[in-house]
């Protein structure tokens, strides 16, 4: 897959729009897994999945990830084998290094749902 940045036309839509980084904006492309390339080299960072799973103790609220989680990718929690949506029933809480992000449950949902030795899993993709 090659991508294409187009801008807006600025001449009513007529004609041809000259783009002075045309020649470098055709060599960006994608492959399969979902890699960034130029012109044949990967410039983008992989994603490396994560699955992370806990038993839970009494009073807790929180779950300290073993990553950094890139929040602009997938995350998903499952309770007791159950997927839970974010924002109703949890959620993320990033922090800066050298504290570690967190899922927290605290005022949501999942607080008046959970139970010492019920299991969670959560899958997410780690900072690179």
């Amino acid at each position: 897959m090659t991508i294409i940045i187009v801008p807006k036309q600025t001449n009513g839509g007529s004609g041809n729009v000259d783009l002075p980084n045309e020649a470098t904006l055709r060599k960006l492309s994608t492959d399969a897994n979902g890699n960034l390339s130029f012109n044949g080299k990967t410039i983008g960072e992989k994603a490396i999945e994560v699955k992370y799973g806990v038993t839970l103790t009494q009073g807790q609220r929180i779950i300290e990830l073993p990553n950094d989680c890139d929040t602009s990718r997938a995350i998903t929690l499952s309770f007791n084998g159950i997927s839970l949506q974010e924002g109703e029933f949890w959620e993320v809480i990033e922090k800066s290094w050298p504290e570690k992000d967190c899922i927290a449950w605290t005022g949501l949902e999942l607080e008046n749902l959970a139970q010492v030795g019920d299991k969670i899993s959560i899958t997410y993709y780690k900072k690179a």
